[in-house]
């Protein structure tokens, strides 16, 4: 997420093909508010994991993992619409 697209394409010969570029918007806690703005990206996924919870991703801005997970579905979270 970081602008080191040369370092990280050199180290694990990443492609941005898609032209998404995610963005650390961090997420909104429904407990403490906003949290982790500049540090991660979360994102929503289509899967409710059950009447409390949905799937989620996280991205880190120092490192290229995709972390996945649950969320409280009442976090607010990013969601990036994907046309078909």
């Amino acid at each position: 997420m970081r602008n080191r697209s040369n370092e990280i394409d050199r180290v694990l010969s990443v492609t941005n093909h898609s032209g998404f570029t995610a963005r650390p918007g961090g997420l909104r806690s429904a407990v403490v508010g906003s949290v982790f703005m500049g540090k991660e990206a979360n994102f929503w996924s289509s899967i409710k994991l059950n009447s409390e919870q949905g799937r989620r991703y996280r991205l880190f801005d120092d490192n290229a993992t995709i972390d996945t997970g649950a969320s409280k579905i009442e976090n607010g979270l990013s969601v990036r619409c994907v046309e078909n």
